[in-house]
């Protein structure tokens, strides 16, 4: 009869430290998720007092609309087409299939060459 006593109290016992644990686990990643959202908050609130500026509120007028302060001259820049690009990159692709000869092996060669 005490040892099924013991046997329960040791069960329980044991049943209530390991919810105590789950908790805590939950309270540890609820606590967490809290702090990330009070940095997205923070974020937010940084952006939205960025977005009341002049200076973006300039910026946007100047980017999407094309406006500019009087007496200012703009310059349009013609963009790059992917024709240029492939010749570019065909280009660099052809430089390394080029075997190179060793720093060291040609500074033989100019020795070499020099006696």
């Amino acid at each position: 009869m005490v040892f099924a006593f013991t046997c329960y109290i040791i069960i329980t016992l044991g049943k209530s430290i390991y919810n105590n644990y789950q908790i805590n686990q939950q309270i540890s990643a609820i606590n967490q998720e809290i702090e990330e959202l009070f940095l997205v908050n923070e974020t937010l609130a940084n952006k939205i007092a960025y977005f009341k500026t002049d200076t973006y509120k300039e910026l946007a007028l100047r980017q999407k609309l094309n406006l500019q302060k009087p007496g200012e001259q703009m310059a349009v820049l013609p963009k790059r087409d992917d024709t240029s690009r492939k010749i570019i990159q065909i280009e660099k692709s052809n430089k390394s299939d080029v075997i190179k000869t060793p720093n060291y092996r040609l500074w033989i060669d100019y020795f070499k060459k020099g006696n």
